[in-house]
């Protein structure tokens, strides 16, 4: 999984429930690049928005009743301990 633009937003979900937030997502941005459950993470959705992604944000809270919190990445960095000091 590597993410181009730091246009991503988390989405944590109730366990098990991964897979019906992300259809509903995927409805509210159909550009939109999904990973469900990355590295096994259950309850998680990472989505690289191709719109605007505080206004998906806020339309995955109104409209996803699966989903717990929402949260929106403000920067993004390689896990590179160099690259990030």
């Amino acid at each position: 999984m590597l993410i181009d633009k730091c246009n991503v937003v988390l989405v944590k979900t109730v366990l098990g429930m991964e897979n019906v937030a992300a259809s509903y997502i995927e409805e509210l941005d159909p550009n939109s690049r999904i990973f469900v459950a990355p590295y096994g993470l259950k309850g998680l959705i990472i989505v690289e928005a191709s719109k605007n992604k505080y206004e998906l944000a806020k339309e995955i809270e109104e409209k996803v009743p699966e989903a717990e919190k929402v949260l929106v990445a403000e920067a993004c960095a390689r896990a590179d301990l160099q690259e990030m000091a």
